[in-house]
């Protein structure tokens, strides 16, 4: 389990005026290294290659704030990353923020799943619930059922905003104010991929959104269907 003050960004060409974090997972193959791994994000600044492995991590929450994603993480080496571009639409990454993480054997044969009380389904292009979400705390399962990555950004939404409207006030370069505050999820998982993660809710509006972009057209997923609104009561 990992925490991190984190806000979600994409791997697009989205520009935040501040500066956040937030904390990718990524499983490198092929006997890759994070060394290989830097000097590919420096040579096709946000293009990952194929096999770097999205497998989540905690999303989006203010500076000072937590978020708490749990994954089931198998020997071998891995990735944190942010992958969110600065001022200039340089991702963090490519600055330095890129760190190794070594996964050991336990012995363990059986690793025994946090229980959840709320499941969200990804799919290409749109989220499902298995329950309403009510107020107080979750522990929400997430399994990708779509045939390319995706991520859930939980977003608190300011009165009579949707999610989309907040994708769309960052894909416009974050000149604006989104109507919203990030409050926590889960970044990029791979197709088939799943973890969790653990959120406080308050009541009010709320929405889910994924900001990866479609490979065939280009086009943030939310865009193509991929902001849920919903009420926590």
């Amino acid at each position: 389990m990992i925490q991190a003050s984190a806000i979600e960004a994409v791997c697009s060409a989205l520009t935040l005026r501040i500066l956040f974090h937030h904390v990718q997972l990524l499983e490198l193959l092929e006997g890759k290294t994070t060394t290989d791994l830097q000097a590919v994000a420096n040579a096709a600044p946000g293009r990952l290659p194929a096999w770097a492995k999205f497998v989540g991590g905690p999303n989006a929450v203010l500076p000072g704030d937590q978020a708490t994603a749990t994954v089931d993480l198998p020997a071998g080496n891995y990735a944190l990353m942010c992958l969110i571009p600065d001022q200039t639409g340089v991702p963090h990454a490519v600055l330095g923020m890129v760190k190794p993480l070594i996964v050991t054997p336990t012995g363990i044969r059986k690793v025994v799943a946090l229980k959840s009380d709320v499941r969200v389904t990804q799919w290409d292009f749109a989220f499902s619930l298995s329950d309403p979400i009510t107020a107080g705390s979750h522990t929400i399962e997430v399994t990708n059922a779509g045939s390319q990555r995706h991520e859930v950004v939980v977003v608190k939404l300011a009165p009579g905003a949707t999610a989309k409207d907040f994708g769309a006030a960052l894909e416009q370069g974050g000149l604006g104010v989104p109507p919203g505050l990030p409050v926590g999820g889960i970044v990029g998982l791979e197709r088939g991929g799943h973890g969790t993660f653990t959120g406080h809710f308050v009541p009010g509006q709320y929405g889910l959104i994924c900001f990866f972009v479609d490979k065939k057209t280009g086009a943030p997923h939310f865009i193509k269907g991929m902001p849920l609104d919903f009420v926590v009561k």
